[in-house]
């Protein structure tokens, strides 16, 4: 007997519903777009993740005192330790560096005093080490020999610890390291594509902190009263010891030396004043 309730289309449909076998996927969901959702939505939390490596730690450096960078000063040391360095062309260039020191802020006289060292190598090159050392080389002083080329050069690496450039790169480095690792893992293939973004988004954050450490170089010079234009001097030679950078820009630490002296001739048009002295 027919419930009154039920109507033959209702029963209809009931049929059609337990006619279908359990196995058949009946998800009104294309698989292919399952997926596509699946990784869109990881690839997010890994993009997140990274956004958090780069920018917080950028915004922690600041916090920390530069007189607890002492503690990275045997990384110094280690890499020192083999080195044959040059005293007496850290003994010539003393006297300016203490100058150049006397024009920045005081914490790098007192709570991270800041030290020279002159390698006897024939390169054209000077970086900073964390714990407040800077290298450069001979190969770079000789080329250099005008006192207001080399106080761009060194003022560039002091306005990376003005910066904390160091520390941000250590610690981004060492953050983004952790991150890919677990991602290696788990899922090769994107953590292969993921790693490549790694790379060239780290040059640019590379690139854009040397920009930042000329730009700190130029202010300093313009205190000391001495001539900026010697920078551009300095990234002539450059290009002139590099002239294929600009075919490896995409994957270089630096800006080419045409994006560096592009800066410091819109410094100088933003500030006539110091051009003008000279």
């Amino acid at each position: 007997m027919m419930n009154k309730k039920e109507s033959p289309f209702s029963q209809l449909h009931e049929a059609k519903q337990d006619s279908i076998p359990d196995a058949i996927n009946v998800t009104p969901e294309n698989p292919l777009f399952e997926v596509f959702k699946f990784i869109g939505g990881f690839t997010a939390i890994i993009v997140g993740l990274y956004l958090v490596c780069i920018y917080g730690v950028a915004s922690l450096v600041p916090l920390i005192p530069p007189k607890d960078e002492g503690i990275f000063s045997p990384i110094a040391v280690e890499f020192l330790k083999n080195k044959k360095t040059n005293p007496t062309m850290e003994a010539n260039l003393k006297p300016d560096f203490d100058w150049l020191l006397r024009s920045v802020p005081e914490v790098y006289r007192k709570e991270l005093p800041l030290k020279l060292h002159v390698l006897d190598e024939d390169q054209l090159n000077a970086f900073a080490i964390p714990g407040g050392h800077i290298v450069t080389y001979t190969g770079l002083t000789n080329t250099f020999t005008g006192r207001d080329e080399r106080i761009f050069v060194l003022a560039h690496e002091v306005g990376h610890f003005a910066k904390r450039h160091h520390l941000k790169k250590l610690g981004q480095g060492l953050s983004v390291y952790l991150l890919l690792v677990p991602i290696n893992m788990l899922t090769p293939e994107i953590g292969k594509a993921f790693g490549h973004f790694v790379q060239l988004d780290m040059v640019q954050h590379s690139q854009a902190q040397e920009l930042e450490a000329d730009l700190f170089a130029l202010e300093t010079m313009q205190t000391m009263g001495l001539d900026l234009t010697a920078s551009v001097r300095v990234f002539k030679q450059f290009r002139v010891a590099n002239p294929d950078e600009d075919k490896h820009k995409w994957e270089a630490s630096h800006p080419t030396s045409i994006d560096r002296i592009k800066q410091v001739r819109s410094y100088l048009l933003a500030h006539p004043s110091a051009l003008a002295s000279k």
